[in-house]
């Protein structure tokens, strides 16, 4: 006999319907999805930390990906720590929100829900995580929200500093 892993609801995405299977999500595919296990073999294989690894489809024709562990943020109720702001790494994503970074503490674990993912601009994904994790939705003292903006610019390097 063989004990099949309890499938466990993971909360957000676009798509909906994700699911924690062991070390693994599985996730409802779309017309999507080939382009996102393209763009998320080709980073995996480059090699920067956080990016979850494609293991195809299960029988149900969802697509398995690696687990990050972590939490994300509710950007409604929650400030992104400035440690988590400034992270070093981006991928054109197209819906680069806080809740979509997982993290352990302070410290960047990863990015999830790439549905989205495409070619764009960088500067469209800074001006997208400024908006929702600075965040610049919200009415907040405005010195605060400069300096979090001049710290985010800042880690992007020169282009993206430059721009802003």
């Amino acid at each position: 006999m063989h004990d099949t892993p309890e499938e466990v609801a993971l909360p957000g995405g676009h798509v909906g319907g994700a699911v924690r299977v062991g070390d693994t999500v599985r996730r409802p595919t779309g017309p999507w999805t080939p382009a996102v296990h393209a763009l998320l073999d080709y980073l995996y294989d480059a090699g920067p930390a956080g990016v979850p690894r494609v293991h195809g489809y299960d029988d149900q024709g969802r697509e398995i990906l690696d687990f990050l562990p972590g939490r994300t943020f509710d950007t409604v109720s929650e400030r992104v720590p400035d440690e988590v702001l400034a992270a070093d790494q981006i991928i054109c994503m197209h819906d680069f929100g806080a809740y979509n970074w997982v993290v352990d503490g302070n410290d960047f674990v990863g990015v999830i829900d790439g549905d989205m993912a495409g070619p764009g601009r960088p500067l469209d994904d800074i001006a997208f995580a400024a908006w929702n994790s600075l965040p610049l939705a919200i009415a907040l003292p405005a010195p605060w929200v400069a300096e979090r903006l001049r710290l985010m610019a800042s880690a992007y390097g020169d282009g993206i500093t430059a721009a802003c």
